[in-house]
């Protein structure tokens, strides 16, 4: 009996569901036809567009939302947000950046040690001198780290962990070859330089580096004339537009709604699970956060994987075995302590669909998130919202 197209690819998925995992799903349609003849009302050359951009990411953009997005702006904020993309560079976002990089050759520990003391999630791996070799190796991120850490140590296991980490001297090429994450693969410029997705120029216009992250890329290099100027990422890219928001401010008033945003399903994590569990959700499904919830489904916080920083600047290793609700709480203990002396900084992570898209770009700067989780009136995640999401909006018109 013949398997169709729909089953193979929910099969390739490979998700699993346990007690520490709930999927809220959302409806998708995977014929093109059927596709095509929902956004008939739609502009053609934002569904056609907005179809290739479904298929280069996994299908988590849908046409029905490139339709809303068409029907609610109007000629006109469309022409505002034209203006704005195309008037300011690349170049201006990351003046006076100094690019940080780490040493091929350094150890993992004075590689995480470079990120803590820059507050950074991720670098560039320079060849080190007398290699002979030009450019750079590749990226080393947390993540990286992560994923490689993770197909040593089970999620479920009742042992806990070590105070030290099992080969924390291993050369980073090494830990990268075994970790396998997609933002760890080679990124030498000078194999991969065309490759617009990884590469942007100073003169490039804001535009494009927006239609890139919209389509699910969340860092790329600035560079000219083999030297790079800095590092362009998708938060950064948020903040200078929410600086900026008074040249395009009518089109940001449209409600979440209107542009079909927070419909992707929302990944859970029961309050109670341990901290490595949820990274092993993550990495399964190809996630950056999850909504961390209590026994009744409510949203009491977020795990993400640039909390995982602290695990890794403290060497505390131990503490992905922690639960998920008593990790959130040091966390923000240590933040209340670091930067507010003591003041509430219970970040608001949680937004409704019928809130602003103005709205959730502020809370996504104020509480340095990338993620707002759409909930229901008891509180219960729905949905989710991403730094992703929002520059696709942001793109819908881009030539």
């Amino acid at each position: 009996m013949g398997v169709s197209k729909r089953e193979r690819r929910a099969r390739g998925t490979g998700r699993q569901t346990s007690e520490a995992v709930t999927i809220v799903s959302v409806s998708r349609h995977d014929d093109d036809e059927e596709q095509q003849q929902r956004v008939n009302v739609c502009d053609k050359r934002h569904a056609q567009d907005t179809v290739r951009r479904e298929r280069g990411c996994g299908g988590i953009w849908s046409v029905r939302r490139a339709s809303l997005m068409a029907a609610c702006l109007s000629e006109q904020e469309r022409g505002m947000l034209r203006a704005m993309l195309r008037a300011h560079t690349c170049g201006e976002l990351v003046a006076g950046q100094k690019p940080i990089t780490i040493p091929a050759d350094a150890t993992v520990a004075e590689a995480c040690d470079i990120l803590a003391r820059n507050g950074i999630l991720s670098a560039l791996l320079e060849h080190p001198e007398g290699s002979g070799l030009t450019g750079f190796a590749g990226y080393f991120s947390y993540r990286s780290l992560l994923y490689w850490f993770l197909k040593r140590h089970p999620a479920y296991s009742d042992e806990g962990g070590s105070s030290e980490m099992p080969h924390s001297a291993m050369d980073l090429r090494e830990v990268i070859a075994q970790a396998g994450a997609s933002d760890t693969k080679a990124v030498d410029y000078c194999a991969e330089r065309g490759k617009e997705s990884k590469v942007l120029l100073p003169s490039d216009s804001l535009g494009k580096a927006v239609l890139l992250f919209g389509e699910g890329l969340h860092r790329c290099s600035v560079v000219e004339n083999d030297c790079v100027l800095g590092t362009l990422s998708q938060s950064l890219t948020l903040r200078f537009i929410a600086n900026h928001s008074a040249e395009v401010r009518p089109a940001l008033l449209h409600t979440l709604a209107e542009f079909g945003l927070g419909e992707s399903r929302a990944i859970v994590l029961e309050q109670r699970k341990n901290v490595i569990e949820g990274m092993h959700i993550m990495q399964k499904n190809k996630l950056s956060a999850l909504a961390v919830v209590d026994q009744n489904g409510r949203l009491v916080g977020n795990l993400s994987l640039s909390d995982i920083k602290y695990i890794f600047r403290t060497r505390s290793y131990s503490m992905l075995w922690y639960t998920a609700q008593n990790f959130i709480k040091i966390l923000r203990e240590r933040a209340a302590l670091e930067e507010n002396a003591g003041m509430d900084t219970f970040p608001f992570f949680d937004i409704s669909r019928e809130r602003t898209l103005e709205i959730a770009i502020q809370k996504m700067i104020a509480t340095r998130v990338h993620h707002l989780w759409v909930v229901d009136t008891a509180g219960v995640p729905i949905g989710v919202v991403s730094i992703t999401d929002i520059m696709r909006v942001l793109s819908v018109d881009i030539e």
